[in-house]
């Protein structure tokens, strides 16, 4: 039977750090900041992008992130890592779960990246309880009902995620393999001692469809 692939978005396939750091760029011309001033707003913008609204961030400076993200868009540049677009090449079967604080701000971010089609965004809702909602028990394996209404079933389901504690709620579901992805310049770190379930890797060629 099937696999279907279900990941996470920023810091897995998006490259959301330098992301940020092109919308501060164009902020901080905007706005005509001295160096001093860009390098603080540099500051707030990485360190709250988990945690705060950068829309209303932004516009409490007077800057509107929906400008900045249309401007972006012209470039050209998906953000993508290079081994995210090899690996969604490789499979069949694919669907993305994300988190976000500002839903608009989130769907740009897949719509640059090409994504939007195969996206489910949470706002409020813990991902790996969402994900476990909408598998559904068939009679040879899973559904995932965001995927395929008409449930069409899976013998694998493989989670990919940047954050443990983002789908502890799928750990030892019968037919889930978990792989947690630490790059290099992971922002959440993850203690490779051995957990039943789950596979820590450092790239999406890692993975074993």
């Amino acid at each position: 039977m099937a696999t279907l692939v279900i990941s996470d978005f920023d810091r897995t396939l998006f490259r959301s750090d330098e992301h940020t750091l092109a919308v501060l760029e164009i902020a901080s011309k905007k706005l005509n900041l001295s160096g001093e001033e860009t390098h603080q707003l540099r500051d707030e913008l990485l360190e709250g992008q988990d945690s705060v609204d950068i829309a209303k961030l932004l516009k409490r400076r007077g800057v509107v992130l929906a400008d900045i993200l249309a401007e972006l868009a012209g470039h050209g540049e998906t953000y993508l890592y290079d081994d995210a677009t090899d690996f969604m090449a490789r499979c069949d079967n694919y669907w993305i779960v994300t988190t976000a604080i500002n839903m608009n701000e989130q769907m740009a971010k897949l719509k640059l990246a090409g994504l939007a089609d195969i996206s489910t965004i949470l706002q409020r809702q813990k991902k790996g309880g969402y994900i476990l909602s909408k598998l559904v028990a068939g009679e040879s394996g899973w559904s995932f009902l965001d995927y395929d209404p008409m449930q069409q079933e899976f013998e694998t389901i493989i989670v990919v995620d940047d954050r443990l504690d983002a789908v502890e709620a799928l750990i030892g579901i019968e037919g889930v393999r978990i792989y947690i992805l630490q790059r290099p310049d992971a922002k959440y770190t993850l203690n490779t001692e051995d957990r039943t379930g789950i596979k820590v890797i450092t790239s999406l060629k890692d993975i074993q469809l």
